[in-house]
């Protein structure tokens, strides 16, 4: 290794040495040529060599031990570099932020897989149930239309439940599913309203939307945003209907010249003071989450993801017992301008 080693470090060298050459060549020559006797010219042989081979072999020798220790980290063998040299400690100062940078890399990726598997366990579990059901069903001989009505339930449940996974799949590769433009905030909402009717009928609550105008549009992506309102709207729905009699649920849209608001009041059972801590937190379902048994506590993970991607801000309050506001703020689009001078 040491002779490969030396074979490099004198092709790195090679326009010192060449230089050294010429130098030195040109000095032998000149004193040739001013003088006749022979051993005058040993002098500055002498006086030109000698330095420069000692100043080679500390050179050399400082080259070859670090490259060595370089060599056998490269090869998987941990050793210290030592660096010796300004250009050694630039190299191994990048080597240890490099190192540095792949761990983190590496434990991110490691709890990323962590998280994928706890996610994947939790899923399957939560699909198990409605399954369940669907066969008891199926294998009643005397099913009935409820019973056909309890399947369309329980098929709901695992649509919801596998389009949350793909969402929440779908948001490691954000950037490449992403179509930022004015949106008008409005429509969507009621879009996503209207696919939401028959659960708003079946647990007696009445959507009311309060709006300034007909249109307002936001910088968003109109496919995220709505994965964003499906949520929110179906949690407020959920655990609305576990209180008797009409709900209303408030859809209250505000704006200004940068931003748009839209705030989700329902009037549902509310959110206890200790668990509103880790609302955001992926499979936190809380005490309310106890008493709804297809809750996943992956949507409002899913809520916060998709907000801080698209740069909208989202926040809440509630108060057990009495209901909760879900509050979304977005960047407003330059053409709410347009509309408001029309």
């Amino acid at each position: 290794m040491n002779k490969k080693l030396l074979k490099n470090y004198i092709y790195d060298r090679k326009g010192f040495i060449l230089l050294y050459l010429f130098c030195s060549g040109s000095l032998i020559f000149y004193f040739n040529f001013i003088t006749t006797d022979e051993n005058s010219i040993v002098y500055p042989v002498l006086f030109t060599t000698l330095p420069y081979v000692i100043f080679l072999l500390f050179d050399s020798s400082k080259y070859i031990k670090f490259n060595q220790r370089l060599l056998s980290n490269i090869e998987g063998v941990s050793t210290e570099l030592s660096p010796s040299t300004y250009e050694h400690q630039l190299v191994n100062q990048l080597l240890l932020k490099m190192s540095i940078a792949n761990s983190q890399q590496y434990q991110q990726l490691k709890e990323h897989h962590r998280e994928n598997l706890y996610f994947l366990s939790h899923l399957m579990h939560h699909l198990k149930a409605p399954l369940s059901v669907i066969e008891i069903i199926c294998n009643d001989e005397s099913n009935t239309i409820e019973g056909n009505e309890a399947i369309q339930q329980q098929a709901t449940r695992i649509r919801q439940t596998v389009d949350q996974a793909l969402s929440l799949v779908r948001t490691d590769a954000f950037e490449n599913d992403l179509a930022i433009q004015p949106v008008d905030i409005i429509a969507l909402l009621q879009q996503c309203i209207n696919e939401h009717k028959k659960e708003c009928i079946q647990s007696n609550i009445f959507p009311k939307i309060t709006r300034p105008v007909q249109q307002l549009f936001v910088i968003t992506d109109s496919k995220w945003c709505k994965v964003l309102l499906q949520q929110l709207i179906s949690n407020a729905i959920k655990y609305s209907a576990l209180k008797s009699g009409e709900k209303t649920l408030s859809f209250i849209i505000e704006h200004d010249k940068t931003h748009v608001s839209l705030r989700i009041i329902d009037e549902g059972i509310g959110i206890p003071d200790y668990d509103q801590h880790a609302l955001f937190q992926p499979f936190f379902t809380g005490e309310n989450g106890r008493k709804v048994t297809h809750s996943s506590g992956i949507g409002l993970y899913l809520c916060q993801k998709i907000c801080k991607r698209l740069d909208h801000e989202l926040s809440f309050v509630s108060k057990q017992n009495k209901g909760s506001t879900f509050k979304i703020k977005m960047k407003a689009s330059i053409q709410n301008n347009n509309l408001t001078n029309m």
